[in-house]
């Protein structure tokens, strides 16, 4: 018999540095109960058996509720918030929920694989150079099409911080960390000052400084 999921604690299979930041910081932000199970990409956890049992396509973040397993950001995003509902905008009609799920969605598919680009271009062919050049291109559309509509309002959403506020704040911190200039997005920018004293943010980076440490990683 399944036991019951409403009470047992989350466990989070983390990364320091990586996407999985973004879950720990939204659990921090919720203060839920959370297990935090560190993974050392750099001595490639990610390809071990006991890993690929939790995912098969060896990635974090994997989150871990009540013997259920759910990977990929957006889709554990989402699960969340069916637990706390503040933390995504899913109370409107149907296309409110389409919307949410439109811009996680881009986020993971459109954004993120950009990013990576840029952080580890050396995955994608040997012209590192050329790599990096174009995915800063490619994330400079990125950023404008943010901070246009960050413009005018403190959150991504209206009624207040969410999810997404967390996710586009990941992808400034590594865009900014792997060299792109993020200066020009005046909004966005903001969005970032105001990110970087919300108390899970704030805790998030404490802790994944200690992990880092403890895998003897930087991040």
């Amino acid at each position: 018999m399944e036991g019951n999921v409403e009470e047992s604690s989350f466990i989070l299979y983390h990364a320091p540095g990586s996407c999985s930041r973004v879950t720990l910081a939204c659990l921090n932000e919720l203060r839920a109960d959370c297990d935090v199970r560190l993974v050392d990409l750099g001595a490639q956890e990610q390809q071990s058996t006991w890993f690929r049992c939790l995912n098969p396509a060896e990635k974090v973040p994997v989150l871990e509720h009540g013997g259920r397993v759910i990977s990929e950001t957006p889709a554990i995003l989402y699960y969340l918030a069916g637990h706390y509902p503040a933390l995504l905008p899913l109370e409107g009609n149907r296309h409110q929920q389409a919307r949410v799920i439109s811009v996680m969605s881009w986020l993971a598919s459109g954004v993120h694989p950009v990013l990576t680009r840029i952080r580890v271009p050396q995955k994608f062919g040997e012209n590192v150079e050329d790599i990096r050049e174009k995915a800063f291109g490619a994330m400079a559309k990125n950023f404008a099409l943010i901070d246009r509509h960050l413009t005018g309002r403190s959150w991504y959403f209206e009624g207040g911080i969410s999810a997404v506020d967390f996710y586009i704040n990941w992808i400034w911190y590594r865009s900014a960390g792997g060299g792109f200039d993020v200066e020009p997005y005046a909004a966005f920018r903001e969005h970032a000052q105001r990110m970087a004293v919300r108390p899970g943010v704030i805790s998030m980076e404490s802790a994944d400084r200690e992990y880092a440490i403890k895998l003897g990683i930087a991040v």
